[in-house]
C-alpha cells in the first residue's frame, strides 16, 4: 500500500494511459498524485500544492497553468529500477533498488542517480491530461 491523495490505497490503483488520449485529472488535489503506466512505463502526475508552486524552480517551457503540475518518468536514472511516489525523505519519489530519492519536482537530492525524473511530455487543459510522448531526458 502506498499513501495516495492523503489516503492510503493498493498499489493497483494505476490507470493506462495512451499517447494523444486525454485522461482526467481534475480529481487530483493539491499534493497528491496518480500513477499511469503509458506503454508499460510507469509515468506520475503530482498536482503541486501553492507553496509548491511558489518554491518550483522556473521552467521556460512551462505556462502559468502548467505551473501546478509535474509529470515524469518513475524510472530511476541510476539503473532503470521502478520508483515509488509519496516516499523518501524528501516526500517525492525513492527508488529502493539502490537508494535514490528525488524531491516533489522530479530532482535527485539523493544517489547514486546522477540526473532527474525525465519530464513526460503532455498538456494539461480542462482538467484533462494528454501525454504526446514517451519521456524525454
Amino acid at each position: 500500500e502506498v499513501m495516495h491523495d492523503g489516503n492510503v490505497e493498493a498499489l493497483e490503483d494505476v490507470r493506462i494511459a495512451e499517447i494523444g488520449v486525454p485522461v482526467s485529472v481534475d480529481d487530483i488535489a493539491p499534493g497528491g498524485w496518480r500513477h499511469f503506466e503509458l506503454e508499460g512505463s510507469p509515468v506520475f502526475v503530482r498536482r503541486l500544492t501553492p507553496a509548491q508552486v511558489a518554491q518550483r524552480p522556473h521552467l521556460a517551457a512551462q505556462d502559468a497553468t502548467d505551473r501546478e503540475w509535474v509529470v515524469v518518468s518513475g524510472i530511476c536514472t541510476h539503473m532503470g529500477c521502478r520508483v515509488v511516489a509519496g516516499l523518501g525523505a524528501y516526500g517525492g519519489f525513492a527508488c529502493f533498488c539502490h537508494g535514490s530519492e528525488y524531491d516533489v519536482y522530479g530532482r535527485v537530492r539523493h544517489g547514486p542517480a546522477a540526473h532527474d525524473l525525465p519530464t513526460v511530455p503532455h498538456t494539461i487543459r480542462d482538467g484533462q491530461l494528454t501525454l504526446l510522448a514517451a519521456a524525454t531526458e
